[in-house]
């Protein structure tokens, strides 16, 4: 994979693009919840829920674990994600502000069409997950083989206690596909900061996008996305 780093803040604008909306909420009382659909991860056998704030949604966790009970034994029962029923595909820019209360984890998926599964519950194929922690940015791709969910860290932005619990930040991803058809250049940036790489196994056609919550309280205010 190619690998850039890109370290001015005046290309952060640019990354989330500025052309037409393709949807957009505020996650306040009354969004509409029927342009969405929860799905599960394949490595946990709980429902995720998403709780209605008074001005944001946050995934449910279990109230009797400690946070690191959430970050490690119990981390399955925090889990939640929900994708826009709608799917996409070509370039997109999405935008989302979220927050942790703890260390970790909220973030972005975008996902080839989930499945049902033995239960009758959508549930997650290949997907990739953009994550925001305290330490930096995470792109994490999920993929199955003989059977069974792995996943790999295909690029990453690290830098001790970047981001802090209890504050809004607005991450963007940018999905750009080559012009040889082979692949997209995702674009990552939060709060000033910003990376990318080239995912040259992106889904040729249609995807989804969406959100996902885990590993302790995250909260999410609002989604957007664009056609840049």
């Amino acid at each position: 994979m190619k690998f850039f780093t890109l370290l001015f803040s005046a290309f952060t604008t640019a990354v989330a693009g500025a052309g037409e909306t393709l949807y957009e909420t505020s996650f306040t009382p009354g969004w509409d919840r029927t342009k969405w659909e929860m799905v599960r991860s394949w490595r946990f056998d709980f429902d995720g829920v998403f709780l209605q704030n008074g001005d944001s949604i946050e995934n449910r966790v279990p109230q009797d674990a400690t946070p690191r009970e959430m970050r490690n034994q119990r981390a399955g029962e925090t889990y939640a994600a929900m994708l826009l029923k709608t799917p996409f595909a070509g370039a997109a820019a999405m935008e989302c502000t979220m927050e942790f209360t703890d260390r970790m984890a909220p973030g972005i998926v975008i996902a080839a069409t989930p499945v049902v599964n033995g239960k009758g519950k959508l549930e997650f194929r290949e997907h990739y997950e953009v994550i925001l922690y305290d330490d930096g940015l995470n792109v994490w791709h999920h993929r199955f083989v003989d059977g069974r969910q792995t996943w790999t860290l295909a690029a990453h932005l690290t830098k001790h206690r970047l981001f802090k619990p209890d504050t809004r930040y607005r991450l963007a991803v940018k999905i750009q596909p080559q012009k040889n058809g082979k692949g997209a250049a995702i674009t990552v940036t939060c709060n000033g900061e910003c990376f990318g790489y080239t995912e040259e196994n992106f889904f040729p056609g249609n995807y989804r996008i969406g959100i996902v919550a885990g590993e302790g309280i995250n909260r999410f205010y609002d989604f957007k996305v664009d056609r840049p």
